[in-house]
């Protein structure tokens, strides 16, 4: 944990968003394996860090497929100059 950490005012433990949602499932988890009722503020939070890391896999799936299109592209360029 705390991979990229991130000390600011609001994150004084310097926790990436990855850390705060491995924690919270781990706390989830934990309630439903000892059959406590899982507090809705923490599936709230732990929705919204899944719609995170979501929303940053795709960012990183667009950006692969753009490298590979600019890749490609310059294959190409090359190939005519020469």
């Amino acid at each position: 944990m705390a991979k990229n950490a991130e000390y600011t005012p609001d994150n004084i433990l310097g926790w990436s968003q990855e850390d705060f949602a491995e924690v919270e499932e781990a706390m989830i988890n934990a309630c439903v394996l000892a059959q406590y009722p899982v507090a809705p503020c923490l599936i709230r939070n732990h929705n919204h860090n899944d719609n995170i890391l979501r929303r940053r896999e795709i960012k990183d799936e667009i950006r692969a497929e753009r490298i590979a299109s600019l890749e490609a592209e310059l294959k190409q360029l090359k190939e005519r100059n020469e």
